[in-house]
């Protein structure tokens, strides 16, 4: 709202912003308590929060794969937004902040634009929403096994 008042600007979509940016709460929460059954809980919180930083990086060099058009490289990226799927979230959550107008002009740039880390194309497919769900389901079985298992 303050940038909306300052500048005239609105995003076209805070409320979906706002649901990507819940759903990377979720992961790393998901993650930080699988780790936390094993870990002492700060030694869990700062491995998740590092692990947060490399799956960004990641999608990064992706990003610099893809527009270098080094498809070892571009790879990279999928796999870490598969391993830990913030950044891919991050990527919807920036899709829904951007003007149309920065949409069509990042596209039409090419796929060198792709590796700017604040620019993405397109929202997140539903194939990718339903692997973060599960992604998340799975984590948290896998806590709540873990987590069974320990002596008290």
């Amino acid at each position: 709202l303050a940038v909306g008042v300052t500048t005239g600007y609105l995003p076209p979509g805070p409320a979906e912003a706002s649901l990507y940016l819940a759903g990377e709460g979720l992961v790393i929460l998901a993650l930080t308590m699988a780790l936390s059954t094993r870990l002492s809980p700060v030694t869990a919180g700062i491995v998740a929060m590092l692990c947060f930083g490399l799956a960004w990086l990641g999608g990064v060099v992706g990003g610099i794969g893809l527009g270098f058009g080094d498809p070892v490289t571009s790879q990279l990226g999928t796999v870490t937004r598969l391993l830990l799927p913030t950044d891919g979230l991050w990527r919807g959550a920036i899709f829904s902040l951007e003007p149309a107008a920065v949409v069509l002009a990042g596209s039409a740039a090419g796929p060198e634009f792709a590796a700017f880390p604040f620019f993405a194309a397109a929202p997140p497919s539903l194939a990718y929403l339903a692997w973060t769900l599960a992604w998340i389901v799975g984590v948290l079985g896998a806590a709540v096994m873990s987590f069974g298992r320990r002596d008290l």
